[in-house]
């Protein structure tokens, strides 16, 4: 009997060494955030204009699955470049079949000084690599030369990953229920599994 009793408890031990240790693995790769890479992107202006040449754009080039991240794109303004009434940058940011939001066109007016920043929500619901671009636009003057035009159409690519096929909201979930029933386990155990002296 006491072989059988140092026998199971010997396996309980197991169990919740490899119970906790994969829990831990999900918890870690679920809730661990992917790095961030900011991308200096110039952007097709001229000097008069009301843009500096370099633009940035900050993404993480790879996320879990059914997570989602922000996008950003921050265009900064020239302090003195003329008048500035009905200057409008806009932009698009296409990368089906991604889930992006906001999913259309986002313009801001263009002000003394101060560029525009945008932001999107992006959402993978599938694993794989997904290549799209980020489309900027420039709306000068109704009056003026050139009118609206495309000043910068980076690549922007996400490859979005799963741990043994589960999304990240998945391994947090079984990452948490198997870590509360490894200390279940071990708490409970030590009520009957007794060791012989």
């Amino acid at each position: 009997m006491c072989t059988i009793k140092s026998l199971m408890g010997w396996l309980l031990r197991l169990g919740i060494l490899i119970l906790g240790g994969i829990s831990g693995v999900l918890l870690l790769w679920g809730f661990w955030p992917p790095p961030r890479q900011e991308q200096l992107i110039p952007l097709a202006v001229a000097e008069h204009e009301p843009l500096q040449p370099v633009a940035r754009l900050v993404v993480r080039p790879t996320m879990r699955v059914g997570d989602s991240q922000i996008v950003e794109f921050h265009a900064a303004g020239r302090s003195e470049s003329g008048s500035l009434e009905g200057v409008i940058l806009s932009t698009r940011l296409d990368l089906s079949p991604m889930e992006v939001r906001p999913s259309g066109e986002v313009s801001s007016t263009i002000t003394e000084g101060r560029g525009a920043s945008f932001y999107w929500e992006v959402t993978p619901w599938q694993a794989g690599e997904v290549r799209g671009t980020l489309w900027v636009y420039l709306q000068l003057r109704p009056d003026a030369a050139g009118g609206r035009r495309v000043i910068a159409a980076p690549l922007v690519v996400i490859r979005s990953v799963t741990l043994w096929g589960w999304t990240g909201r998945q391994a947090r979930l079984w990452g948490v229920f198997g870590m509360a029933l490894a200390i279940g386990m071990a708490v409970l155990g030590q009520r009957w599994v007794r060791i012989c002296v």
